[in-house]
């Protein structure tokens, strides 16, 4: 009995919390990637294959002693590696800014029903410059670093599926439809653009979804996300391209009415149909090559173009990715995935485009925002 009790732990330690500890930290928000291409990705292999020896030693009485030496060694490494990751966690913390210090989330407010819409600020000074992020989930997405809040005011207006864009609205009645199709949230958002009162609007969305769908490996789900002017029905490619089209220009020409500057994000490439970047990485794929995403955003990028004029500023999203005519999907020196999800960027890639961003806006309007 007692043999058998010792390979019901040998078991368990050895082999199950190896496994569990490694796909934890493998499906890690928090931490993706860490492992991966480093030493201790090598010394946790090492460790479940020593892990394989400790199972066969233990089925001999006489080699008790070993097993239990051995499983010690195992537990120390896992502690090891345990606390080198929260270390490398809490630098990426000095490095990278929390959100939730940095914008005030009102959640569920006046400004949403049912908490479709939300809002963060970060207000410093009445007399810094006032920047406001204005679309769907990207919008949400992007985040600052802590160097930039002591420059400008920011406010997020993000509504999950949703664009940007006056006068369209999705009518698939799946999934999160529902933010994209009552007109009451999309005044209520614009009366607070106006009570905002900003220098700068800021506009992005995922607009491969209003156009081609929402796909996922390259299918069509069920909610499609297309887009619709609201007065049309019209389910073609031509459509949605005009619904698209007239949107852009009826959300830039709100912006300039209300006095403010115009900044367009040309989309962020979508991954969708490579699948997200823990399979993306596993599949060997690390960067994908200019022209394949030139190609895919070909009618969002000249729909923008056909929009934009000198009072506007057109920022190019996957500019800040490119190294040598390819985007980088994780960070060259550590590793750190850049996406978060198939079209969402990580906190460290949302960082590198906001800079970006800020860097082109201060070029294009120094005069005003100093």
């Amino acid at each position: 009995m007692d043999i058998f009790l010792i390979r019901v732990v040998s078991f368990s330690v050895s082999i199950i919390v190896p496994i569990i500890f490694f796909e934890y930290y493998k499906n890690s928000l928090v931490l993706p990637f860490y492992f991966y291409n480093t030493y201790l990705q090598y010394f946790l292999i090492i460790i479940f294959f020593l892990s394989l020896i400790i199972q066969v030693i233990s089925f001999h009485k006489n080699r008790i002693n070993l097993v239990i030496k051995l499983h010690l060694f195992v537990s120390i490494a896992l502690i090891i590696i345990f606390i080198i990751s929260v270390n490398n966690i809490n630098n990426h913390k000095d490095e990278i800014m929390n959100p939730e210090h940095e914008f005030i989330s009102l959640g569920e407010d006046e400004m949403a029903v049912s908490g479709r819409a939300y809002i963060g600020s970060s207000v410093i000074s009445d007399s810094l410059p006032t920047i406001v992020i204005w679309g769907d989930s990207h919008a949400g997405m992007l985040q600052f670093s802590k160097n930039i809040f002591n420059k400008y005011n920011i406010h997020k207006l993000s509504t999950p599926g949703c664009p940007g864009l006056i006068g369209t609205i999705r009518r698939d009645g799946v999934g999160n439809h529902i933010n994209c199709d009552v007109a009451s949230d999309k005044n209520k958002i614009l009366e607070k653009i106006i009570d905002i009162n900003p220098d700068i609007v800021v506009l992005i969305n995922r607009y491969s979804n209003y156009l081609h769908g929402y796909r996922k490996l390259d299918r069509l789900t069920e909610a499609n996300q297309y887009l619709y002017l609201e007065d049309s029905k019209d389910t073609t490619l031509l459509s949605r391209m005009n619904a698209v089209h007239t949107g852009l220009l009826n959300s830039i020409n709100f912006i300039k009415s209300i006095g403010s500057k115009c900044v367009i994000l040309k989309p962020l490439p979508d991954l969708q149909k490579y699948g997200d970047p823990q399979k993306i990485f596993f599949e060997g794929i690390y960067q994908l090559d200019k022209h394949d995403i030139e190609q895919e955003s070909f009618v969002i990028n000249s729909i923008i173009d056909n929009v934009s004029d000198n009072d506007l500023l057109v920022v190019d999203s996957k500019l800040p990715f490119l190294i040598d005519g390819k985007l980088r999907l994780f960070n060259q020196n550590s590793n750190d995935a850049l996406y978060s999800d198939d079209n969402h960027l990580s906190k460290i890639g949302s960082v590198k485009l906001t800079d970006y961003i800020i860097h082109k806006i201060n070029n294009k309007w120094e005069s005003l925002l100093n």
